[in-house]
């Protein structure tokens, strides 16, 4: 046990030994931990240092790269423009030489409308020697017609004074036949009363022969016989009055369904005849507006004419006048053409009317020849009228016709010289933009310039 206790002794005082060794050697680790810090927080702050000053690095880094891109790009552009600049300037002194083209086209185009003028102004002589040969045709056309619409509207009246006498001659005709119709009735009527009277009689006669006896009286036999010889011509009396009392009723009825149809058909008449007669007067009107008008234009012709012969040079602005006036003149032409187109389309339905008139007449009335040979001539001279009036459309054609035809080349000479005026316009245009885009340009490159020296 000593000797456990001895060893035991020595074993805990090498542990105290080893303790108090490891105590030391624990405060030295804790100094060294603790320079270990302070040297670890010394670095930490050097890193923070360091990643600061990369940061920042690298930013400037990315600054300059960005600069040194934006200054390549610069560069390019400033290439680009001198590349666009050289370009342009050829550009410019192309379009130089063709304005320097252009001008002379223009010249060109000048003599050539001046040309043009010329020859328009021996046309419009021309033309102005056909104005008046037609404006005299047209007066002596327009003095016929005037001359056939008296004889055509005198005519017209008397036929309607005739139709009117016709008419009132079927009225009173009507009216006999209404008289007699009335004493027919009355005749029937009284006769009806007679077979009554005598019907009564012989049922009277025949009552007392049943109540009698027979004894055989003549007189009473002869008075039976009287009485059915009576009431026999009594009968066949009736049966003739009836008979004639339906022949005249149907008679009456004939004649009154002919006087209806003659009055109603006088009336169309008449109302075509006023609005035929209103029709021809507005279009004769219309003529006579038509060739003072013409009248007027050729007043004015003759005018533009003397002027040009006496020297004066039509500008662009007259040949426009003049132009809107054909124009105006082309537009009251067609004017005239839809009212020549109505008439002759009322003249067509009049003369359908007339020709309608004139099969129904023949089926209703075959007696009154005369008045078919007066509307067979009425229709021939709706026929005339609208020949007439055919000729005149034909003439007023060709007329619109030639008139479209100088219109048409007047316009195409005005468009070729807008054309002409656009393009050169357009050009001119051109140029003022490219110009002003290169002094933009210049002035640019100038700015950048600046900037680049000053930085």
């Amino acid at each position: 046990l000593k000797a456990q206790l001895d060893s035991s002794q020595e074993r805990f005082s090498l542990l105290q030994s080893n303790v108090a060794t490891y105590k030391s050697q624990i405060k030295s680790l804790e100094e060294r931990c603790s320079n270990y810090n302070t040297t670890i927080g010394k670095h930490e702050q050097s890193i923070m240092m360091l990643k600061d000053e990369t940061l920042s690095a690298q930013s400037r880094l990315s600054r300059a790269e960005v600069q040194l891109e934006n200054l390549r790009q610069e560069r390019q552009h400033l290439k680009d423009n001198e590349n666009r600049l050289l370009k342009e300037r050829e550009m410019l002194y192309r379009e130089r030489q063709t304005g320097a083209l252009l001008k002379a086209d223009v010249e060109s185009i000048k003599a050539s409308l001046e040309r043009a003028t010329a020859e328009n102004q021996l046309r419009a002589e021309a033309r102005l020697d056909d104005t008046i040969r037609e404006c005299a045709a047209l007066r002596r056309r327009l003095q016929e017609e005037q001359d056939r619409f008296r004889e055509l509207t005198g005519h017209l009246e008397r036929r309607l004074a005739t139709a009117e006498e016709r008419l009132t001659e079927e009225k009173s005709l009507s009216e006999r036949f209404k008289t007699e119709l009335e004493e027919a009735k009355t005749l029937q009527a009284s006769a009806e009363r007679k077979v009554e009277e005598l019907e009564a009689k012989l049922r009277e006669s025949l009552a007392q022969s049943v109540t009698k006896p027979i004894t055989g009286d003549e007189n009473l036999a002869k008075r039976l016989q009287e009485l059915e010889l009576q009431l026999g011509t009594s009968n066949a009396e009736i049966r003739s009055l009836t008979e004639q009392l339906k022949t005249a009723r149907q008679q009456s009825q004939q004649y009154s369904d002919i006087a209806e149809s003659t009055e109603i058909q006088l009336k169309e008449l008449t109302a075509q005849f006023e609005q035929q007669r209103r029709e021809l007067e507005t279009a004769l009107e219309s003529s006579r507006n038509e060739a003072k008008s013409l009248e007027k234009k050729l007043k004015q012709l003759e005018a533009d004419l003397a002027n040009a012969q006496s020297g004066q040079q039509v500008t662009d602005s007259e040949l426009r006048e003049k132009l809107a006036a054909a124009e105006a003149k082309l537009e009251e032409l067609d004017e005239i053409k839809g009212e020549l187109e109505l008439v002759k389309s009322d003249l067509q339905a009049a003369s359908q009317a007339a020709k309608e008139a004139e099969e129904k007449y023949a089926r209703e009335m075959m007696l009154h020849s005369t008045d078919f040979q007066a509307l067979a001539k009425l229709r021939s001279e709706t026929e005339n009228v609208t020949k007439t009036v055919n000729e005149l459309m034909q003439a007023r054609d060709a007329a619109v016709a030639a008139l479209e035809t100088e219109r048409a080349a007047s316009l195409e000479r005005e468009k070729q010289l807008r054309i002409d005026v656009e393009e050169m316009q357009r050009r001119i245009d051109d140029l003022d933009s490219q110009n002003g885009l290169l002094h933009n340009q210049i002035q640019e490159l100038s700015d950048r310039t600046a900037i680049m020296q000053s930085n």
